[in-house]
């Protein structure tokens, strides 16, 4: 057992922090396709295809203005680039103005740190409410989520500019 994994299973700290696109960008998005290509639902579908269409959706989505992606970071309290896990999340202006939490796009954790409530606490960042809310998400979740957290699943809101939820009027 890694010292990270036995910090962990002794009740070690998890730190919650922002992406930073230049140093996080290549280890989310290569995490992220690695682990969605790897489910039931898209091992059929070949590898250079994957690459081709996976990867740019992705991307894509990642680099979208600050406003509308936001991406949180579990990592190592003590070295802030040993990363645990993270968190991909769609935002859209509310009538208000303000952005907000729509969609959890990705959840994602490295094997060794899983089963110990880090994607749950990823999620909590940004739902404190978490299970009293419904929770929009685009990727399916393990199927135990979807009732605990009250997590409605549509695979197409990661492909809508607003983020799945009605587009709201732009600030005049």
């Amino acid at each position: 057992m890694s010292s990270d994994v036995e910090d962990l299973v002794t009740g070690g700290e998890v730190a919650i922090r922002p992406w930073t696109a230049d140093d996080d960008y290549a280890f989310v998005r290569d995490a992220w396709a690695r682990s969605l290509h790897a489910r039931e639902q898209y091992v059929a579908v070949d590898q250079a295809t994957w690459l081709a269409f996976a990867y740019p959706a992705i991307g894509s989505l990642l680099k979208r203005r600050e406003q509308e992606t936001s991406v949180l970071i579990a990592c190592d309290p003590t070295a802030t680039d040993v990363i645990y896990g993270f968190l991909v999340v769609g935002n859209r202006r509310a009538d208000d103005g303000i952005w907000q939490a729509s969609v959890a796009h990705y959840v994602y954790v490295k094997a060794p740190f899983r089963g110990f409530g880090i994607a749950t606490r990823l999620l909590r960042e940004v739902w404190p409410l978490l299970g009293e809310h419904p929770v929009y998400v685009s990727t399916m979740p393990p199927l135990p989520w979807l009732q605990r957290y009250r997590m409605r699943y549509n695979p197409f809101l990661g492909l809508t500019t607003t983020n799945g939820l009605p587009a709201t009027k732009e600030p005049t």
